[in-house]
């Protein structure tokens, strides 16, 4: 028997065969499974948080977050209120964002903290897909307000997509207060704020945050851990099944 295991399973082809079903189990435990057990447990924390923030009241700022510091992911999503004012200059861009289906463009304008030296960048909602400033107003007033918002971590951006000057706004890929810094002229908060509708300065409406439930990914990563098992098994059947012949020819 043993000269039918080498006659068949050492054959290159059988070797490759091995070495990628190997490979693919190893994937399938070591990234995919976990990538979808990783991604279901973000959805469900992601959830939790919007589900206590529709429950609790606006506070002020100050009371959640201090202006300077990196935001807490679990304070993500909790309304606050801000006074101050909106700083004159350029609006910033960011065009391609879907709502309801359709491409929009969102407008940041940064924001002012009374009393402080603090600015924040405030996300006021959206306006159509071509992001003409100049058939669409978007100013906003400067006159001292109280805002209410939700705290947001930042976005990342891509350094291929840096922000750049276009007709008296500024156009960027993602909401990333420290790379619009230089951009807007001003020392922004490492964090943003997401206007609710309403407010002084708000544009289109943003939607509800989708509160996504993360168990469908929970069974997505049991599924690879069940391919990662019977791809092995599936080939080994395989390999038994040509073993088998072999014998059989030679007995012949």
């Amino acid at each position: 028997m043993g000269w039918a295991v080498r006659s068949t399973l050492l054959r290159p082809g059988w070797i490759a065969s091995l070495l990628l079903v190997g490979a693919f189990a190893v994937a399938c435990f070591t990234v995919l499974a976990p990538w979808q057990f990783d991604k279901g447990e973000a959805l469900d924390r992601r959830s939790a948080l919007i589900d206590r923030a529709e429950r609790e009241q606006a506070v002020p700022l100050e009371a959640v977050q201090h202006p300077d510091d990196i935001l807490d992911p679990s304070d993500e999503w909790r309304r606050v209120t801000v006074r101050g004012h909106y700083v004159p200059g350029p609006e910033v861009l960011l065009r391609h964002r879907v709502v309801a289906g359709e491409t929009v463009t969102y407008v940041l304008t940064p924001f002012r903290v009374a009393g402080a030296e603090t600015v924040i960048l405030v996300n006021r909602g959206f306006i159509d897909s071509n992001g003409d400033t100049t058939t669409q107003p978007v100013v906003a007033p400067q006159h001292d307000t109280t805002i209410t918002a939700q705290l947001r971590t930042a976005e990342e951006a891509s350094r291929f997509t840096p922000p750049r000057a276009e007709d008296e706004t500024v156009v960027a890929s993602a909401i990333d207060p420290a790379g619009l810094e230089h951009s807007v002229g001003q020392s922004l908060a490492p964090y943003y704020l997401q206007l609710a509708a309403g407010q002084t300065g708000a544009l289109g409406e943003l939607p509800p945050p989708n509160t996504q439930s993360g168990v469908p990914h929970f069974w997505y990563g049991v599924q690879w851990a069940v391919f990662g098992l019977l791809a092995p098994v599936a080939l080994g059947v395989l390999g038994w099944s040509h073993v088998r012949s072999a014998m059989r020819s030679r007995i012949r």
